[in-house]
């Protein structure tokens, strides 16, 4: 397997050096995203022509969008009780829905790169992924033995971009999520997220349409994920972590075509530190479920 690097994942700081005593590490980390490898997906990823209403893009939008000219850049704490941050993305799809994930490196995978304890800790709040042939979703299997074999990934968050393909998301680790669904798809339980209501701007000459649609909205939740704490009670352990920071595309259960597939779209390798002090029942932050993106993140099931 090709073990793929970011081709954008420097960490900026800005922070004097003096020629005698070595500056603090900055508490910031600052990353862009580059166009993703294959993580939690299909080896050949079936991408989404559809807004997050339906709506087809136009075939001048296809052909001339590309994840490489997107501009999205993640600011995240390098050290703290929750992983939190704020993510700022332009040129995106418009009207369009994501998955924010963090997800682990393997020894299956990633070898000498690998960190099998952080994996091991994200999956324990979040999810595992079979990758090769037979790529998929794990639903049984055995900590111990199947881990290291298993790519880990945990939703915890998502959103929507605007009618031009932006969004500004804050963000604080604090649930886990199984995927979006709209609520005209399936109704949320009561430990699902509270629906959120997005409106759609698709018109002819603007950014994705070549004809307009009449104006409407929709409801958005993300699903709770089984056998995990509720939402905004979920922590990642003490530890270091080395991961990839993914944005993943919500497809809505289209199951190929132009619909999607869960195809990864952005990420980059970054690092952090978990301390201890974030008791598990408290919400990490009050902005942590509702990212303030003009179409506010919801789940979705897979």
């Amino acid at each position: 397997m090709v073990h793929w690097r970011p081709a954008i994942a420097g960490v900026f700081a800005a922070a004097a050096v003096c020629a005698c005593r070595p500056a603090k590490p900055a508490a910031e980390a600052v990353v862009r995203l580059g166009p993703a490898p294959v993580l939690t997906c299909k080896a050949d990823p079936v991408f989404r022509w559809l807004d997050a209403a339906n709506h087809p893009y136009s075939e001048e939008f296809r052909k001339s969008f590309s994840y490489a000219k997107a501009e999205v850049v993640l600011r995240f704490e390098r050290r703290g009780p929750v992983f939190r941050g704020r993510l700022t993305a332009r040129r995106l799809k418009p009207n369009f829905v994501y998955q924010i994930k963090l997800v682990g490196l393997p020894p299956v995978l990633w070898l000498e790169k690998a960190d099998a304890a952080a994996n091991r800790r994200i999956g324990e709040v979040g999810r595992w992924w079979r990758p090769g042939k037979e790529a998929g979703n794990a639903y049984f299997l055995e900590p111990e033995k199947d881990a290291d074999n298993l790519e880990a990934y945990l939703v915890f968050g998502y959103f929507a971009t605007d009618a031009d393909g932006n969004a500004d998301v804050p963000f604080a680790l604090d649930s886990s999520y199984h995927v979006l669904w709209k609520t005209s798809q399936w109704p949320p339980s009561k430990d699902d997220s509270k629906p959120t209501r997005h409106e759609i701007v698709a018109e002819a000459g603007r950014c994705g349409y070549d004809r307009s649609f009449p104006a409407e909205a929709f409801e958005l939740y993300a699903e709770a994920q089984y056998g995990r704490p509720p939402l905004g009670a979920v922590r990642l352990a003490p530890g270091q972590y080395r991961c990839f920071f993914l944005l993943t595309e919500e497809s809505f259960h289209a199951w190929g075509g132009e619909g999607g597939d869960w195809a990864a779209a952005l990420a980059a390798e970054i690092e952090f530190t978990i301390t201890p002090g974030a008791a598990a029942g408290q919400p990490a932050d009050a902005k942590s479920q509702m990212p303030d993106a003009r179409p506010e993140p919801t789940p979705q099931a897979d």
